[in-house]
Order: structure tokens, then sequence, then C-alpha cells
């Protein structure tokens, strides 16, 4: 087996269920704290690595600004997540496992989570991300459809998808 690689770095996250939804997030793991967020959402928690396990949990906090878009987390105003993931030698995801939400309010509350490491994005997945994040307000609010593939998000989207089916 490979040696076991720090999960300590800035990842791409993905949370989602079997036939959606999914929610993406960049997620940064250092010095056993894990914070991070997306457009709607801020977390913060903490984390232990034990080999090529990881395992912790984190807070969830709607954006201030955020448009409420979607409900992935349910109803509770501060939902918590208790995760554990596993290191995974395949393309799709560097870590992949399960997130259950501890006050789940609406929704059901298990999850699948995957990390992929924000460097290994193709640079066109990536420059399209970034483009949109100096779109208006307006313009954004029409790319917040399933139906978008040129996102960072739709990408990610994907490969869980993959994923979870295997």
């Amino acid at each position: 087996m490979p040696p076991v690689r720090p999960i300590e770095a800035l990842w791409a996250g993905m949370f989602g269920r079997k036939g959606g939804p999914y929610v993406g997030m960049v997620l940064l793991f250092t010095h056993g704290y894990v914070v991070g967020g997306s457009d709607q959402y801020i977390i913060s928690g903490e984390y232990k690595q034990e080999g090529h396990l990881v395992f912790g949990s984190f807070r969830i906090s709607e954006h201030p600004f955020s448009q409420r878009y979607e409900q992935f987390f349910g109803e509770d105003e501060h939902p918590v997540v208790d995760f554990e993931l596993k290191r995974h030698f395949r393309p799709d995801f560097q870590y992949f496992g399960a997130g259950i939400l501890t006050n789940a309010v609406s929704v059901p509350a298990a999850f699948t989570i995957g990390l992929k490491p924000m460097e290994s994005f193709p640079d066109s997945v990536l420059d399209s991300y970034c483009d949109r994040r100096t779109e208006s307000e307006d313009d954004r609010r029409s790319h917040r459809t399933k139906d978008s593939d040129t996102s960072l998000f739709a990408y990610m989207r994907d490969m869980i998808s993959k994923a979870t089916r295997n």
C-alpha cells in the first residue's frame, strides 16, 4: 500500500445523496481543523487522521448573503455533520466516505463526501469556475441549474454520481 498522504491541504469537496442533490465546497484541512464553504454555506470543525482514515465533525452555517437556492443540509439553523473518510487511490476522489447530519430536519441524515485536491482539476474547469465568480449576481443565478456543464460544481457532481454507482 502506498504511504499515507496527510489530509492537510486545500480540497474541493462534494457532498451528495444517491440521485442528488449535490453541494460543492472548498475545504481546508490543517492542524486538526477543517474550515471552508461555498457561496451558500460556511463550515468549521475539527478532524483527526489515523493512517488512511480521517474522521471528525463540523458545524454548518448559512452564508449571510446566501440566496437559499438549495436545502441540502435541511431546516436546522446550524446543522452538525459527523464524518468519516478513507484514503482512496483512484482518479476521481482521493478521500471518500460518509457524512451524517446529527440534527437532520426534513432531509435524510446520511450522505456521501468526496474530496479531490484543488491542484488536480483541469485548467479548463478551474478557469470556468473562476470566470463565474466575476459574473453579475443575475448571471450566477442563471447557472444554478443541474444542467450547467461548465462549472466546478458540475464537474464534481458528475464525479460523485459516478463514484456512488460503484
